[in-house]
């Protein structure tokens, strides 16, 4: 059983050193593209960010990036294997997409770390890339037609390689070295870290093996797609946060809204408190007053004791109706409380309170 299990795991990583194997690998990291862009396409229906929009576009390079290169191993694979010198005339576009993808959709994934510079940073980083794609692709077409030099292959593969490492490796080492690196941010710094193990990989067998050497592409092939499971899954974690929070967000709203229309009702209550019932204790406080003082006729001693308890319930409303219309002034800033120290004892017992003791 052990022998059994050697012997497929070294066919597995001989099919994987093959085109076949590399059209396999190929066509699985373009179906997990596919599907990040599905998410974010869904997202960006619903949202239409600037965030999004640049996140998409990340993407759809890696797409193009995997797209050109199934369509050439598919060449190679099921037309003629001849084809594969396509592979060795389009290094330039196929790096060059994939580091634009890579750092584009870096720079988005950390966009709360950057805030606002985030759209401008990725503006002068396609101006780069922009020139770095001229430059390159000038000296490539050099070597091809005027002279071909190993040296020259050499040096372009190893400057993509160490491109696509400083893209993946800066913002880890920017948010380790500002202690940033929250729940969320591990979980980028992670994808981005397994996926440059590949180019570390690409790097190390280029300059020592000139890249010959077919162990260390083999080792090179699981990494991008690990790195895509956990680019899938921050995304997803992403956006499952942006809807609790857009969840939260409305639940508040509402509770915002019920809030707004108890303050209407009491505003309403206070002005009917202020409007409709003085009125009416004005009046009765009028009568009570000139029944009190006999110009309605004399009272007897029954109905003087009545008068009276009716005139103190009056006051005592109309304490009530200004105690309300206070607190509603001081709720609204209307009117300030002003505050002072104040000897509590002077207030309980003030005649056993010496003159001093009655300063504030």
């Amino acid at each position: 059983m052990p022998f059994s299990l050697i012997a497929a795991y070294h066919g597995i990583n001989k099919f994987l050193g093959t085109f076949d194997g590399d059209l396999l690998k190929k066509t699985i990291e373009f179906l997990l593209v596919m599907v990040i862009l599905y998410m974010l396409v869904s997202e960006y229906r619903k949202e239409k960010s600037r965030e999004l929009r640049y996140l998409l576009f990340g993407f759809c390079l890696l797409l193009i990036e995997k797209i050109v290169m199934v369509f050439i191993l598919s060449q190679v694979v099921f037309v003629d294997a001849a084809n594969a010198a396509f592979i060795r005339h389009t290094p330039i576009i196929i790096n060059m997409l994939e580091i634009a993808g890579l750092f584009t959709i870096t720079v988005m994934l950390l966009s709360d770390e950057y805030k606002e510079a985030v759209f401008s940073i990725v503006k002068k980083g396609m101006l780069a890339w922009l020139g770095l794609l001229i430059i390159t692709q000038a000296i490539w077409l050099a070597h091809l037609f005027f002279f071909q030099s190993t040296l020259i292959t050499a040096i372009l593969l190893i400057l993509f390689e160490v491109t696509k490492i400083a893209v993946l490796w800066y913002p880890i080492v920017h948010l380790i070295k500002n202690k940033k690196l929250t729940k969320y941010y591990k979980k980028v710094a992670l994808a981005f870290a397994v996926y440059s193990i590949t180019p570390l990989i690409h790097l190390f067998n280029i300059v020592f093996y000139t890249g010959a050497n077919k162990y260390l592409k083999i080792l090179a092939h699981p990494f991008p797609f690990i790195a895509m499971l956990l680019v899938l899954r921050v995304i997803f974690i992403k956006l499952a946060d942006k809807a609790a929070i857009k969840k939260d967000l409305e639940l508040t709203q509402r509770r915002y809204e019920a809030t707004k229309k108890i303050s209407r009702m009491k505003d309403e209550f206070v002005s009917t408190v202020n409007h409709e019932l003085r009125t009416p204790l004005t009046s009765i406080k009028l009568y009570l007053s000139l029944l009190r003082e006999g110009k309605m006729g004399a009272l007897n001693k029954e109905q003087k004791k009545a008068v009276e308890v009716v005139n103190k319930e009056a006051g005592r409303l109309a304490e009530l109706i200004s105690d309300i219309l206070d607190v509603s002034k001081l709720e609204s800033g209307r009117e300030k409380l002003t505050l002072t120290k104040t000897n509590l004892a002077a207030l309980l017992d003030p005649g056993r309170v010496d003159e001093d003791d009655l300063r504030p």
